[in-house]
């Protein structure tokens, strides 16, 4: 499924234009914009992936060894 979260539709949808500015390793802008203080806020998100531990040793109720 394609999840086009951003303003700019480059490549895997995410601006590497924007993601250049704010220089995040992993994490991608998806939106800007000013607060009622006059700041400017930006959200950013990670790219859709596996989620979890890879190296997570995981046994069933009953099986685990002591």
């Amino acid at each position: 499924m394609d999840e086009r979260t951003s303003c700019c539709h480059g490549a895997g949808g995410y601006c590497d234009r924007c993601d250049l500015l704010v220089d995040l390793p992993g994490l991608h802008v998806i939106g800007v914009e000013h607060d009622t203080a006059d700041r400017v806020v930006v959200t950013v998100e990670s790219p859709p992936g596996p989620i979890g531990a890879r190296s997570a040793q995981w046994s069933r109720p009953g099986t685990a060894r002591t």
